[in-house]
């Protein structure tokens, strides 16, 4: 499957992905959407199919789990429009973009037939007022997340498990190796701006650019895919965004530039979106030892949450099969 880039650095450039990427978006969409799937699930995103986003973050992920996603397509997001469909349909999952929740507040929405399970979004910081409004509006927290084409969803939110810092994008997604790094894959002390890297393998990373062996040598350094964003992680491991590495900005469909980030980037620090080669990164064998840790990792949230004890033993298993499937011989490629 190939998934082009939003093109911020240039023209865009195709992300060939092997379907084990489905496998490794379900850690972060299971987390948060507060421990995908629950009886009476019903998941809506106004996020378009074509990108990542709205195609294995919603449609790919939901329909893993044979949970019914609502298709509709509008001319243009019109809030109240928005939540009358929720109310009348039992919407109870739902991805909605910052540039949603924002147009949503704008328009002072409300409805009491409303009656939404989780909120995922992510693309920019909500901030602390956003995220007051939702809560009140809605009566949950809004879960942030973090990814792009490259390698998707590695840091995620759960007020359940930990936490919402308001500003910041959550931690490492459970299973996920997440660090700032410099430009030559060394790690950095935490509170110090750097590169978000992820380290691998890692089952959403891509195999390639498409046809573009130079630009996929230079998305690596020693042991980590370089995101090209610039972030801060705390010393309780909440990762903070700072800006794009070349400051490049994009707007509605995914991260928004330095805004007012920075400034929490600032506070977390204290301060006022190439090596190992190919092989190594495709293994089928590291492959699939990355997909056990990632279910590993989620397990260990699940029971520090103690909300599901039944989960692991039948996350686990289905993982073991999926990988399985997924991950051997020319399935990788």
């Amino acid at each position: 499957m190939i998934i082009y880039t939003s093109g911020t650095t240039g023209n865009p450039k195709g992300a060939l992905h092997a379907h084990r990427v489905v496998l490794g978006h379900l850690p972060n969409v299971e987390m948060c959407h507060d421990f995908l799937p629950k009886p009476g699930d019903l998941m809506w995103t106004p996020a378009d199919w074509a990108w990542i986003g709205g195609l294995i973050n919603a449609l790919f992920a939901f329909w893993y789990h044979g949970v019914p996603l609502v298709g509709h397509r509008a001319r243009k997001f019109e809030p109240q429009a928005a939540m009358q469909m929720m109310a009348d349909l039992g919407i109870r999952n739902v991805f909605l973009p910052p540039t949603a929740l924002k147009l949503m507040r704008q328009a002072d929405v409300k409805h009491a037939g409303v009656k939404l399970r989780s909120i995922f979004t992510g693309g920019e910081s909500l901030g602390g007022e956003l995220l007051g409004w939702v809560r009140d509006t809605f009566g949950i927290d809004a879960h942030e997340v973090f990814g792009q084409t490259e390698c998707n969803l590695v840091i995620g939110s759960n007020s359940n498990l930990f936490p919402i810092r308001p500003g910041s994008m959550g931690k490492a997604t459970p299973g996920f190796d997440v660090r700032i790094v410099n430009d030559t894959g060394e790690e950095l002390p935490r509170a110090t701006r750097g590169i978000i890297g992820v380290r691998q393998p890692c089952p959403c990373t891509m195999i390639e650019y498409w046809r573009n062996p130079e630009a996929t040598a230079k998305k690596y350094a020693g042991e980590f895919l370089l995101t090209g964003d610039l972030g801060v992680q705390d010393e309780d491991g909440y990762f903070w965004y700072v800006s794009r590495e070349d400051d490049v900005i994009t707007t509605a469909g995914y991260r928004v530039g330095p805004s007012g980030d920075r400034a929490h980037a600032d506070e977390a620090s204290g301060g006022g979106d190439v090596g190992g080669g190919r092989h190594s990164r495709s293994d089928p064998h590291r492959i699939d030892q990355g997909l056990d840790r990632a279910a590993a990792g989620l397990c260990a949230e699940r029971r520090a949450g103690a909300r599901d004890p039944g989960f692991c033993e039948s996350a686990a298993r289905r993982a073991r099969i999926s990988a399985l499937r997924a991950v051997r011989g020319d399935a990788c490629r």
